[in-house]
Parts: structure tokens; C-alpha cells; sequence
């Protein structure tokens, strides 16, 4: 009985992280600093973020506000108050402006992720500060 509940609680953890549209409870979590020509956003699924696996997603757009697709997309990650480094990330392009990744964000604490992308000579780099309870 446990495993049948743990099997579908995970499908639907897994059925609900799948969609790229966010949710009305999903908020993008905008950049503490930023730089260059493509200017970021990032949400979570769960939203707010958890300890635990996350999905997280990263919406490029360039200066006009324009979506930017088939860019490069990267993040390195650090929890300053445990002195620790995070996950690094190569996030998948979905094909709309958006890039996605699954981590798993460990430890409930402060949580910096550095994020640069690259598209066609355009770049930018994103500082995101997020707390995860």
C-alpha cells in the first residue's frame, strides 16, 4: 500500500513539474543583478521553491522583450551562508523562450544561482537570489 502511494504521488509530481506554461501559483523570481543583451527571469516547480527536487526554468528575452530561442543556457549555483557550492546546470531548450532543468536543491537555505546565456553573438548573465525554506 505505501508503494502504491509513493508510485502516485510521484506521478503526479512528475505529471505537474511537466507543463513549460507557469501556473497561476508560479511567480517569476527576477534577477538581483544582470548584464549584456538578453535579460532573464526564472520560475520553479514547485513554486515557491522546496527543498527537494526542483524544476526550474529560466525565460530569455532580448532588450526589445522578444522571447529568444535556441539560446545557450548555463548556471552554477552556491548556498553563501553554508560557505558550499550548488549544482552546476546546462538547461534544455523547450523551443519557446524558456529553458528548463531538474536539480535537486538540498538543503534549506539561501540559494544563489549564476546564470549566463548566449544566442547568436547576444549574452547575458543573471544573478538570482532565492530562498528555499
Amino acid at each position: 500500500m505505501k508503494r502504491m502511494l509513493l508510485w502516485l504521488l510521484s506521478a503526479v509530481l512528475i505529471a505537474g513539474c511537466s507543463s513549460r506554461q507557469l501556473s497561476s501559483s508560479q511567480t517569476a523570481t527576477m534577477p538581483a543583478a544582470s548584464s549584456g543583451d538578453l535579460r532573464m527571469s526564472m520560475t520553479f516547480a514547485p513554486s515557491p521553491p522546496v527543498k527537494g527536487n526542483e524544476t526550474i526554468t529560466i525565460s530569455v528575452n532580448d532588450a526589445s522583450g522578444s522571447s529568444v530561442k535556441g539560446a545557450s543556457v548555463r548556471s552554477t549555483s552556491n548556498m553563501p551562508a553554508m560557505s558550499m557550492s550548488g549544482p552546476t546546470m546546462v538547461f534544455q531548450d523547450n523551443g519557446d523562450g524558456t529553458y528548463s532543468a531538474v536539480t535537486n536543491l538540498n538543503y534549506s537555505t539561501k540559494w544563489v544561482f549564476r546564470v549566463s546565456a548566449s544566442q547568436m553573438g547576444k549574452s547575458g548573465k543573471a544573478e538570482f537570489r532565492v530562498d528555499v525554506p
